[in-house]
């Protein structure tokens, strides 16, 4: 059974992960903590293997160092926190995304302004709050992957690429939400 640092207990505090969110992977393969976190909903495993960068022995469920990239840790956060899922659509790209936020309309207008796949025509098709609004969106894209279109956005003066958006129809990306939905919520 791993032992909590104090250096680790003030990087938990620091980053708010309550502890009931630690699993001990202790003798544990990657593999199979990686399965088990998921499914109990464990944001850091304790126990690992230590990061070749610095020696810490906290992993997301991913098998990123937590301490080396914290950043990780809002993206888990997200995955488990109520918001709404969304199913956006844009007629003069004939795109569809599927996402989260926790204010869908607010999310639309920052799509629209960013032009988000090169277009600035997003309107909201569907739109329900759920309990684990990034865990849906991501059991929803899976499913959409053979989907996948390109396209791109500017963020901070940059051009990014676009990850979440999808050609097909509103009803598809719909159906593929509610199945999401009700297999995770």
């Amino acid at each position: 059974m791993a032992k909590i640092t104090t250096e680790q207990k003030d990087f938990l505090a620091r980053h708010d992960i309550p502890l009931d969110r630690l699993f001990d992977a202790t003798g544990i393969q990657r593999q199979d903590y990686k399965r088990t976190m998921i499914a109990l909903g464990k944001w850091v495993a304790i126990g690992v293997t230590p990061c070749a960068e610095a020696g810490h022995t906290m992993r997301t469920s991913a098998g990123h160092c937590a301490q080396c990239r914290p950043s990780n840790l809002g993206f888990l956060r997200r995955y488990d926190t109520p918001g709404e899922v969304y199913v956006v659509h844009s007629k003069s790209g004939a795109l569809t995304k599927v996402g989260s936020a926790k204010n869908a309309d607010e999310r639309v207008r920052s799509l629209n302004t960013s032009h988000y796949g090169g277009v600035s025509d997003w309107k909201i098709e569907f739109c329900e709050a759920t309990s684990a609004a990034g865990r849906i969106e991501s059991v929803a894209q899976q499913a959409l992957v053979k989907y996948s279109a390109l396209g791109t956005y500017v963020n901070s003066g940059m051009n990014t690429q676009c990850r979440e958006i999808f050609s097909c129809s509103v009803r598809v990306a719909v159906k593929t939400v509610r199945q999401a939905m009700a297999t995770k919520a």
